[in-house]
């Protein structure tokens, strides 16, 4: 009896072929499937680091362009400063002292020309 129902069992379990017992086209798709998405899992985590990379460079990159545009605009803001405010002071210095050195001028003209 118990060995009826033994016999019973096992002829109710699917058949389980062994691995080597496969075709090669049947063999090759279960090693595809235990190779094949480890292997992807590994490209996608290395794509993933490789693209965190890139990222963090492009961040980095707008980062200083975002500082050198500032820096630009602070620069270009005090050059207009010192266009607008200091130059035209200085011009007029200028003047006053090129007047002045003409003046100086015309007076030792004066004199080298009484010393003959």
């Amino acid at each position: 009896m118990l060995k009826a129902a033994a016999d019973a069992v096992i002829a109710a379990a699917p058949a389980v072929t062994p691995t080597m017992a496969l075709p090669p086209w049947m063999w090759a798709a279960h090693a595809i499937q235990l190779i094949a998405w480890p292997t992807l899992v590994l490209f996608a985590w290395k794509a993933r680091g490789y693209l965190q990379q890139w990222l963090g460079r492009a961040e980095a990159m707008e980062k200083e362009a975002r500082i050198a545009a500032e820096n630009t605009s602070a620069t270009k803001a005090v050059v207009d400063q010192i266009q607008g405010n200091h130059l035209t002071h200085m011009e007029a210095d200028l003047k006053t002292q090129t007047e002045l050195l003409t003046s100086i001028d015309k007076g030792i003209a004066i004199l080298v020309d009484r010393g003959k």
